[in-house]
């Protein structure tokens, strides 16, 4: 008989690693009671008393669907898009991320997303003033795209969902979700992928939809591993196959669209570049 092999694998951070204080959960409030994780999100640079983060564009194209039902974006070949307007009210839109075992909620600001790159960029800080020195890790950036065969991990939530509990004579909505790595290998590499105007690449493992705008690091480089892109989509294959080592993925990932220049004093500044003519924003209240 012959042995299978293996074309990717998963593992799930333990508690105390620093992975958990880098990596959040985008989450919609839609109703009362009623809350919805759309995605992940990284901790890319620590600021003050906050972050600056980094998540898919898509998630956030959701939200404004929710916000506006009445008005979907519109897409064609021949007049330039209008930038889409998030309302980032803490009370709809929120992160958690977690540290020690424990949840925090952050609210969102300053944030500019890109459609034809999927890439989203927003700043986060907690919404308990009394918490401090939250943000203490961070993934760095790799500006360059992995190669056919290399190795790679995309890490996100997947499986999230909230749901009401009774504790003694008090409701409560509890967050589950499981933080998953996963590692395989990048099979094709992408001038430009299906649904964007940017490179990207196919790696060998699937993914849950809420994993999206989780970071992407080339591993046994030699270096800290570092993000080079996003978990971009999935073609909406059966959960039980999602989980099959055996089975080869249909991820795409979107390289990250940065560059770093040096100035004459050596200093390094990381440059954005989005690729669409107009990018989303949000609003904060």
């Amino acid at each position: 008989m012959t042995e299978r092999t293996a074309l990717w694998s998963e593992a799930q951070p333990s508690p105390e690693e620093p992975v958990w204080n880098v990596i959040m959960a985008i989450v919609y409030r839609r109703g009362e009671n009623w809350y919805e994780a759309l995605g992940t999100g990284f901790v890319a640079a620590i600021q003050n008393d906050g972050a600056l983060a980094v998540g898919a564009a898509h998630v956030f194209e959701q939200i404004y669907r929710y916000q506006k039902p009445s008005e979907p974006r519109a897409r064609t070949l021949f007049t330039r898009e209008i930038a889409q307007r998030i309302d980032l009210d803490p009370d709809q839109v929120f992160a958690i991320i977690f540290d020690n075992g424990h949840g925090h909620l952050l609210r969102m600001s300053n944030l500019f997303y890109d459609a034809e790159s999927d890439t989203a960029w927003f700043s986060v800080h907690t919404v308990d003033p009394s918490v401090r020195g939250l943000f203490r890790h961070n993934i760095r950036f790799d500006p360059d795209m992995a190669k056919v065969g290399d190795e790679v991990e995309g890490i996100g939530f997947r499986r999230m969902e909230f749901r009401p509990e009774m504790h003694g004579t008090s409701l409560y909505t509890v967050f589950r979700g499981c933080l998953a790595r996963r590692m395989g290998t990048v099979t094709e590499v992408l001038d430009r992928t299906i649904k964007l105007k940017g490179p990207g690449a196919h790696v060998s493992f699937p993914i849950f939809g809420g994993m999206s705008g989780g970071p992407v690091l080339k591993l046994n480089t030699g270096k800290d591993p570092a993000a080079f892109a996003i978990l971009s989509s999935d073609y909406e294959d059966p959960a039980e196959q999602k989980d099959d080592v055996f089975m080869a993925g249909t991820t795409t990932i979107s390289k990250l669209p940065i560059t770093w220049t040096v100035d004459f004093e050596g200093e390094r500044t990381l440059q954005i570049r989005f690729l669409g003519d107009d990018e989303g924003r949000g609003d904060e209240n």
